[in-house]
């Protein structure tokens, strides 16, 4: 499989060529992709003016990775259904957003957040706790766009044959999506992750079902194919690989946890009206689920394919299969695939993460800047970040891996200060403060010291207990906050006029 000849390469490199130039176009040339005004909030979350297709397209571009397409699609190859706990939490992720949607707005709109620090800094008025929290927040996220370079390059050297060096493919791939973020901010973004959501969907949804009957004659032969072979695969625990309190850990963790990385939670701030929002939510959650679904599905029968162990010793299943079965075209549209979903997660980690930094640690209020000399501070962020992430990626660093799975473990403990911050008044500085750190302090005690395992949970459940079990105490024992008051009766009267304009034009 993945057999070279100079054909191929030229059927797949024209297909990631012509990929290349729509997205330029659409970056660079296309007229909703250009800033509307020079200013901090419309380069961070476009003046807060998308649609909820737009916004939707955010959500589902920073979800879907290329690493589901490679050694997570090869996990669920390899060991069968526990790798689909992505299906379990890839629609439940987006109910917190639905849920915190109308507060984030409006608080959102009226303080001019852009990124997640700045809800923090808003709720609970600490600049110190602040700066802690974004330091944390772009620890645990940055090893997996560090990783997503790397990966994109690897694979656009898998799907040329060998023909494009991943050193350099990864430099050229990364420097082209910082430049449109460089050139634009969000609304470049936006746009390009809509076209990338767009082929996304579509190649997933039809090619890789007609793969399921092209390879095993059906989902129903598959499934009694697997069933003979390898029946262990067909269960939650991989025969005894694995424990029930293990997929439920994952489950919970990756369900809550999502919601609050740096990348994410920026995409409540680019909607124009909490409607929007929830429309986003909501249909971005059952469109992942059905992609999610359908690629994670098809790959269980991988290993009943003669001759794939190679290509999955490398995590290159989907794409060996694509070869083996429709050849060279589809080969390049899976090369596509991937190369949009790490695009997409790498462009929304750098813009969230450059605005961050810049915000949090350098527009600190010592020097009065313009709007203009605040945007050209982010990109100046933007470039620097961007060059150490890439040479990190280039290092090839075997223990990132093992780094950013560690980390993820921690990003449970944000949960509780931001859900209970929006849902109730008497969460206060001392509690959320105490619960973050003491639940960060337990989680990562339990993965170093007892393997990850308290009874079988993973250590981030006894530390997300804690975390809440300290705002619960603290927030009994001291009363609500004036300001607090002001910041829930503000959202309380806030009039969505999206609606009242619809019901007026109805009448």
């Amino acid at each position: 499989m993945l057999e070279y000849s100079g054909g191929k390469v030229a059927i797949s490199v024209s297909i990631l060529l012509a990929y290349f130039v729509i997205m330029f176009l659409t970056a660079f040339v296309f007229r909703g992709s250009k800033m509307k005004e020079n200013t901090v909030e419309e380069f961070a979350v476009g003046s807060r003016s998308f649609s909820w297709v737009l916004v939707m397209f955010t959500y589902v571009g920073t979800f879907t990775s290329s690493t589901l397409y490679t050694d997570w699609f090869t996990w669920a190859g390899w060991e069968g259904q526990i790798a689909l706990y992505i299906i379990a939490y890839s629609g439940p992720c987006y109910l917190f957003m639905y849920m915190m949607s109308k507060k984030c707005f409006v608080w959102g709109k009226e303080y001019k957040m852009v990124v997640m620090p700045d809800f923090v800094k808003v709720r609970y008025g600490s600049e110190k706790f602040t700066k802690f929290f974004a330091v944390v927040a772009i620890i645990l996220e940055a090893p997996w766009a560090i990783m997503e370079f790397y990966a994109m390059g690897s694979l656009v050297e898998a799907i040329t044959y060998g023909k494009i060096p991943h050193r350099i493919a990864t430099i050229i791939i990364t420097l082209f999506v910082m430049s449109y973020i460089f050139y634009s901010g969000m609304r470049s973004i936006a746009w390009t992750e809509l076209i990338q959501g767009l082929l996304t969907s579509v190649i997933v949804g039809v090619f890789f079902i007609a793969l399921v009957f092209k390879l095993y004659g059906g989902y129903g032969s598959m499934f009694q194919s697997l069933y003979e072979t390898y029946p262990d695969n067909l269960t939650l625990t991989c025969g005894s690989a694995y424990s029930i309190t293990y997929w439920t850990s994952i489950v919970a963790m990756a369900s809550l946890g999502n919601l609050c990385q740096l990348s994410y939670f920026t995409r409540l701030f680019t909607a124009k009206s909490p409607l929007d929002i929830k429309k986003s939510s909501f249909i971005g959650g059952l469109l992942t689920l059905f992609v999610c679904a359908v690629q994670f599905t098809m790959a269980l029968g991988s290993q009943l394919v003669p001759g794939i162990e190679d290509a999955m010793s490398k995590d290159l299943t989907a794409f060996a299969l694509a070869d083996f079965t429709f050849g060279p075209a589809f080969l390049g549209l899976m090369g596509v695939v991937v190369v949009a979903a790490g695009m997409s997660l790498v462009a929304t980690v750098m813009n969230a993460h450059s605005i961050t930094i810049s915000e949090v640690f350098f527009e600190n209020g010592k020097k009065q800047r313009t709007e203009a000399e605040r945007v050209k501070l982010i990109r100046k962020t933007l470039v620097i970040y961007t060059v150490v992430c890439l040479i990190i990626a280039l290092m090839n660093l075997p223990a990132l891996h093992n780094i950013a799975l560690g980390l993820f473990e921690g990003l449970l403990q944000f949960i509780p200060l931001m859900l209970f911050g929006v849902f109730w008044k008497r969460a206060n500085l001392k509690g959320v403060a105490t619960g973050f750190i003491l639940g960060l302090l337990i989680t990562y005690a339990i993965y170093i010291f007892a393997g990850n395992s308290f009874f079988g949970y993973n250590g981030c459940i006894p530390g997300v207990i804690v975390n809440i079990i300290c705002i619960l105490v603290f927030g009994f024992a001291s009363p609500v906050e004036e300001r607090t008051e002001a910041l829930f009766k503000m959202a309380d009267d806030y009039i969505d006029t999206t609606v009242t304009d619809k019901m007026d034009k109805e009448k």
